[in-house]
């Protein structure tokens, strides 16, 4: 089951990269509330192009916790086009924020999804 983050993903507007720019998701594949909170995003185009994101995500628990993160790009009718990371895994020690980053591949990138997991 998946839950959409609502107060990071309300519109993103400071993530704007161009007019047809939709709306990124953070989305938790496991229920992490209590645990990890997810500030807003981050999003740039490269010299070449690329979109480029930083998603920054806080550890607000008590303990350590480790993570599994994957971005997947969307093209600009939000169509997702085979452009998405691996899933990598990230540890948080209590309290600690953490960017992940990650480019498109290619330029049509316009609009992403990110999948937050527990890495069990």
């Amino acid at each position: 089951m998946r839950f959409t983050i609502l107060a990071v993903c309300l519109m993103l507007g400071a993530c704007e990269v161009g007019p047809s720019r939709q709306s990124a998701q953070v989305q938790f594949a496991d229920d992490l509330s209590g645990y990890v909170v997810v500030d807003e995003p981050s999003v740039e185009r490269t010299a070449d192009n690329l979109l480029r994101v930083s998603v920054p995500i806080r550890n607000v628990s008590d303990e350590n916790i480790e993570l599994m993160v994957q971005i997947e790009f969307r093209d600009a009718h939000g169509n997702p086009y085979n452009d998405e990371t691996p899933k990598r895994v990230m540890l948080l020690a209590r309290g600690e924020t953490k960017h992940f980053f990650a480019h498109s591949m290619l330029s049509k990138a316009d609009d992403f999804v990110a999948t937050i997991w527990r890495n069990r």
